[in-house]
């Protein structure tokens, strides 16, 4: 393990619920924990207070070694859990596979497993890269159990209010916070031309796109037209920084929840950056544009 952990401690977390299960101090690269399980499998987090060292795994009741020697932390060789060699098995499947095939041989492991912590798992993780109307029937084949677990509990709000609306469609309405901390709707900043944009200051794409974003709101700002960036970011100081950083001078709103908020469930946001450009009466008049596409189009618009 890494000697730069000595002296820490490192926290056993139950990924589902949160609590913690148990703690260890790491002494001379090592660590040990003799923790009684509430269930198994369980899929755990391994961390210390700040994610300096952070892993995610699944543990058996079984003895198991965890061997970070001359590999990062999150790349760790873990030995005596078989469900943790089943996930390995199939992210090394699935990694080498085209996206149809790949696909195949995700449903087919969660029909196979959606009695099991393993299926509901699998699908958490893949859900918002799928959308809706893949996950939906899949979601459907997992048992009670599997259902009322946080995960799909999860997985089931964000199949509840997904609507991935497009050009023709009313916008959605969602209520965000600005960097303040004070609750707007988008509704409060329509009656104009709207350009609607996803973003994160962890996206090196968007913050290109700001520059040129940038340009066009001097343009057209006083031509009845609007940007409400909604950042899919997480951390609040950050996102400030982001916003001062870019100069970005309109609407600025997020609910920092990053993918799993509920603003990127409704959207189906899986890809950054993300747009759509709204006419007047609240209709999506185009999505994506980028670019030169864009400054034709709004020029076009205004």
């Amino acid at each position: 393990m890494q000697a730069e952990g000595n002296g820490k401690v490192l926290y056993l977390i139950d990924a589902q619920s949160g609590r913690a299960l148990d703690s260890t101090i790491i002494e001379d690269g090592r660590f040990e924990f003799n923790t009684k399980l509430p269930e198994t499998p369980i899929f755990v987090k391994l961390k210390t207070k700040y994610n300096f060292l952070y892993t995610e795994l699944w543990l058996d009741n079984n003895a198991m070694v965890f061997d970070a020697k001359n590999k990062s932390f999150s790349q760790a060789a873990i030995h005596g859990s078989k469900a943790q060699a089943q996930s390995e098995k199939l992210t090394a499947q699935v990694d080498t596979l085209p996206r149809s095939e790949r696909n195949e041989v995700l449903q087919n492991f969660i029909f196979e497993n959606n009695d099991n912590l393993l299926g509901v798992v699998t699908l958490y993780h893949w859900f918002i890269n799928w959308g809706k109307e893949r996950t939906e029937p899949v979601y459907n084949t997992l048992s009670d159990a599997n259902r009322n677990t946080v995960y799909g509990k999860e997985i089931d709000h964000f199949l509840t209010l997904n609507t991935n609306p497009d050009v023709g469609d009313q916008y959605v309405d969602v209520s965000l916070r600005n960097p303040e901390g004070e609750t707007k709707k988008i509704s409060e900043f329509m009656g104009k031309t709207v350009l609607l944009e996803f973003w994160s200051t962890t996206c090196a794409p968007c913050r290109k796109d700001n520059v040129h974003l940038v340009g066009e709101y001097e343009k057209y700002s006083n031509k009845k037209f609007e940007i409400i960036s909604v950042a899919i970011d997480t951390d609040l100081e950050e996102w400030k920084a982001g916003i001062e950083e870019d100069h970005l001078k309109w609407i600025n709103l997020s609910d920092l929840n990053g993918y799993r908020g509920d603003v990127a469930f409704i959207y189906g946001i899986k890809l950054l950056p993300s747009n759509y450009l709204i006419n007047e009466e609240g209709k999506i008049i185009a999505r994506n544009l980028r670019g030169d596409e864009l400054t034709e189009t709004l020029r076009k618009v205004l």
